[in-house]
């Protein structure tokens, strides 16, 4: 633990250079075998794997010297309401007779962001 060392050289840099225990360590002890994480030859992770900004999928590839991974971008999803009857959901008027409120485009748009993935707004397009 590096509570219980103390550094006595640095580099130029300021990182240690060498370290002096200051306590007695049973041999072996907090000590991993290569290959105890991860058998060698198995699958770390599995395609269709989300690597998120977390970091926890990064740590995983690193720490088997991988460097690069092919990915995949999410899409990016357009949401569009069609329809002369449509009235924008902002707006706040009385409907006349036969007009609707568009409140599907706002209500895809909300769960696409709990998804996870971007949704650009396109409006409403009339039938005519």
């Amino acid at each position: 633990m590096v509570e219980d060392t103390l550094v006595t050289a640095e580099t130029p840099e300021g990182e240690e250079q060498e370290v002096r225990l200051l306590a007695s360590v049973p041999y072996g002890e907090n000590v991993r075998e290569i290959g105890s994480d991860v058998e060698k030859g198995s699958v770390i992770l599995r395609k269709g794997t989300e690597i998120t900004f977390a970091g926890g999928e990064v740590g995983i590839l690193a720490s088997v010297g991988v460097a690069e991974v092919k990915v995949w971008k999410k899409p990016v999803v357009g949401v569009l309401s069609t329809g002369n009857e449509l009235v924008r959901h902002t707006e706040g008027r009385e409907l006349a007779l036969g007009e609707v409120r568009d409140s599907n485009r706002p209500s895809l748009l909300t769960v696409l962001k709990a998804w996870g993935y971007e949704g650009v707004d396109l409006g409403i397009a009339s039938d005519t």
